[in-house]
């Protein structure tokens, strides 16, 4: 028995669906050797069966996950007793995601239910696609926390630098960042300098005038409430540090007098 989601064509970049659907399959059911241009992931949600890729054979159980990837010949084959029941989502992805898709097999049953709902988005009439793409997001957090022991030093910087260009424009200070992190400050501050050639302090205040020049160019804002609007209360501040950094008062800059220091 096999049920089988359609899926329209779609433009999307990161995150393609492209196949979906669920399989009860028979007594030594078999697919391949084939290959296919897309990344294809099989939940087994009950049953049992074996798959082969060129690095080797995997005998497979309910709650594991096997993922065949583009351009890989590869076979797989029901148990002739406890024949499995999978459910699969073949999908083009970014290259940025590949680093999650490299293993054969992963056990993480508790992900069963994104793939009861990706089957279950047949019911969806507008907006299929956009909700398999975030059921595919949310399967690839899954599986990347499963592999991940430990968070990298570049992992911190990433989160502090989304941090301050999503909060420039409130109070915010190196040590708040780093405690959200739960990293002592001082090491915050060297990974930061290390991975980004700056120090936080230094990140936050070019931010800030970046996000400001933003504003006077694009938008038309007077100087005092651009400085307002990213984060300085105090515009004599404000405009000391936007001389020290861009070489011009933000009058100035504001007028078009670029040139002058």
């Amino acid at each position: 028995m096999i049920k089988e989601v359609l899926i329209s064509e779609t433009k999307f970049k990161d995150i393609k669906p492209i196949i979906c659907g669920e399989e009860k399959c028979k007594s030594n059911h078999f697919y391949g050797p084939t290959t296919r241009d897309f990344f294809l992931i099989h939940f087994i949600m009950f049953g049992k069966g074996v798959f082969k890729t060129e690095r080797g054979v995997y005998n497979l159980n309910e709650g594991d996950i096997f993922i065949i990837k583009p351009f890989e010949v590869t076979f797989y084959k029901a148990d002739k007793i406890n024949p499995w029941h999978y459910s699969w989502i073949g999908f083009e992805a970014d290259k940025i995601f590949h680093k999650y898709l490299q293993k054969d097999k992963l056990q993480i049953p508790e992900i069963k239910y994104i793939f009861k709902d990706m089957n279950n988005s047949s019911n969806i009439k507008f907006g299929r696609e956009l909700y398999l793409t975030g059921k595919i997001y949310e399967m690839l957090s899954y599986i990347s926390m499963k592999d991940k022991k430990n968070t990298t030093s570049e992992e911190y910087v990433g989160m502090a630098k989304n941090y301050i260009l999503s909060n420039y424009m409130k109070e915010i200070s190196v040590i708040d960042i780093s405690n959200k992190l739960g990293l002592e400050r001082s090491y915050f501050s060297k990974i930061f300098k290390k991975n980004v050639g700056k120090s936080p302090q230094q990140f936050i205040i070019e931010t800030r005038i970046n996000k400001s020049i933003e504003l006077m160019t694009l938008y038309n804002f007077a100087p005092t409430k651009a400085a307002i609007n990213v984060g300085y209360n105090d515009f004599f501040n404000f405009s000391k540090m936007f001389k020290k950094i861009v070489g011009v008062s933000p009058k100035n800059y504001k007028n078009g007098n670029k040139n002058i220091k």
